[in-house]
């Protein structure tokens, strides 16, 4: 009631007193930012951050979400849903409607980050699908592989012409790894490791793929077969780190070390190693990734503050700086089930299963100078999986839509746009398909000019989103030719506030943050 009243003094306010142009924009512009303020109070933990917004959301009423995957440009999303109506799914940005669905008992998924290709990794097969359509294009059956029996994690090359894969062997005691050609029935190379695959991560230039099973990491050429390295460590049930290329990886286990090796020429020598200072019981490394670049290390916790409660943390490293965090970020309430860097090292995403009670942030979206999210949501259950795009722009998490702990069916899918426009850059890379992506005048009145530069010719897409994630306007949706173009939004219609205008290509995505007065 007293914000309605006032609301209605406001008004009054504007109507009773005609003056000059400028003053009415400046109290239009102030009160616009107190009402989104109010907004914003409303939400609550949804959104700590004007820096990011929810796109879309779904909710599955029976299966889980347990690994999401998305590609370079950030359009394109792979989820696992497993448990109940085990399927792969593919999405976009535009909306939580699957492209297509593939169903089959799904083990593990992987999407090329540049091509047009997606793998299923099944009990009897690895089926290549294509990922526009989702048809069949390939299919290797495991028992071509003596004793293979069910498929594990699996890795493509950017392209998606290379598939590294893994099944359970038949002793039990053990899982193959091997490389094919997509497109055919035979394997190039295969290695045995001890114990069932839990891990795989490839480097950002194809060349090394580190692969773990619970006991065991193996480092191999990803073309040849030829191993690099291996090691053990004290149990873990998550993927290794490692750097675009292949030089840095980390290993990670549930005696709570964290160990960065780097690669000489001829060996993984270890640089530094952190253990996570146990307390009644250890506490556990549950998750890292590597930069692109190798200059930054992420990690996530599970800790055990007594005998009967957990928590954890987000730790970020420098390489060269050694085992002491640069920051951390504490209280995510249990277990962090993933960390995802974008490419350029300056988003860093990270999801937990969060606190049973469901009053913690689960999903944490970082700019890597600050321990402060730029963006947290508190969802209805835990996440299981994160994945950031190479920009920074798009982060898909997926998880089970009650908490993990607790017994229940369903999952959920959440699409997070990334504005990065005022994140502080480690290169000036982020938007890789056009040159320039601007409107004028910003703050505006009525309308808007937006103006961007094609680097060729790509179908293109501008949608207008506001505070709340929800999209208002399809301003185009069309093949354009390379170019500088320009378009007009008229806003009479919409409320003063805060906006976002989303630009879409076939290669790569932007956000600007716009002020309607």
């Amino acid at each position: 009631m007293e914000t309605k009243n006032c609301i209605s003094k406001r008004i009054s306010f504007e109507i009773a007193n005609s003056v000059n142009n400028i003053l009415v924009y400046l109290i239009s512009f102030v009160f616009s930012m107190f009402i989104f303020s109010c907004i914003l109070q409303a939400q609550g933990s949804r959104q700590d951050s004007i820096n990011a917004f929810v796109r879309w959301r779904y909710i599955d009423a029976t299966s889980t979400g347990t690994l999401c995957r998305t590609d370079n440009t950030g359009f394109y999303q792979l989820i696992n849903w497993d448990i109940n109506n085990r399927r792969a799914a593919l999405y976009n940005n535009n909306d939580s409607i699957p492209l297509w669905e593939f169903p089959a008992l799904v083990n593990s998924i992987a999407m090329s980050r540049n091509g047009n290709l997606v793998a299923i990794s099944s009990p009897d097969k690895i089926y290549v699908l294509d990922k526009i359509t989702g048809d069949v294009v390939n299919e290797f059956i495991l028992n071509v592989i003596p004793g293979a029996i069910s498929g594990g994690p699996i890795e493509m090359v950017s392209d998606g012409s290379f598939i590294i894969a893994t099944a359970s062997a038949g002793d039990s005691d053990s899982c193959w790894v091997f490389g094919f050609q997509s497109g055919s029935t035979s394997e190039i190379w295969k290695h045995k490791i001890y114990h069932s695959a839990y891990g795989m991560k490839i480097s950002g230039n194809d060349s090394i793929v580190i692969v773990n099973s619970y006991n065991q990491v193996a480092v191999y050429e990803t073309f040849t077969g030829i191993e690099r390295f291996s090691t053990t460590i004290n149990g873990c049930q998550n993927s290794m780190g490692i750097s675009g290329n292949g030089d840095i990886i980390a290993t990670i286990d549930l005696h709570g070390w964290l160990k960065v090796y780097h690669w000489d020429g001829s060996n993984y020598t270890l640089l530094w190693q952190r253990m996570e200072p146990p307390t009644n019981y250890y506490n556990w490394m549950s998750a890292v990734d590597v930069s692109y670049d190798g200059s930054l290390i992420a990690c996530g916790t599970l800790n055990f503050p007594t005998d009967t409660t957990e928590d954890g943390k987000v730790l970020l490293f420098k390489t060269t700086s050694g085992p002491t965090p640069q920051w951390t970020y504490t209280g995510t309430g249990n277990i962090v089930t993933s960390v995802s860097f974008s490419k350029n090292g300056n988003i860093l995403s990270a999801c937990s299963w969060g606190d049973k009670s469901n009053l913690i942030n689960d999903l944490l979206i970082f700019n890597t100078e600050s321990a402060i999210p730029i963006f947290s949501l508190n969802s209805p259950g835990s996440f299981f999986s994160c994945s950031t795009s190479s920009n920074g722009a798009t982060v898909i998490a997926s998880g089970k839509s009650v908490h993990a702990g607790i017994f229940g069916h369903g999952g959920m899918v959440y699409n997070i746009a990334v504005d990065t426009n005022n994140i502080n850059a480690v290169n000036n890379s982020i938007i890789e398909d056009f040159d320039s992506f601007s409107c004028f005048p910003n703050p505006f009145v009525s309308t808007t000019k937006i103006k961007f530069e094609l680097k060729e010719n790509t179908n293109v897409i501008i949608d207008i989103y506001n505070m709340n994630g929800n999209k208002i306007i399809n301003l185009i949706n069309k093949e354009m030719n390379a170019g500088i173009h320009t378009i007009e939004w008229n806003a009479e219609n919409y409320n003063a506030g805060i906006y976002f205008c989303r630009i879409i290509t076939e290669k790569g995505n932007g956000i600007l943050k716009i002020i309607h007065l």
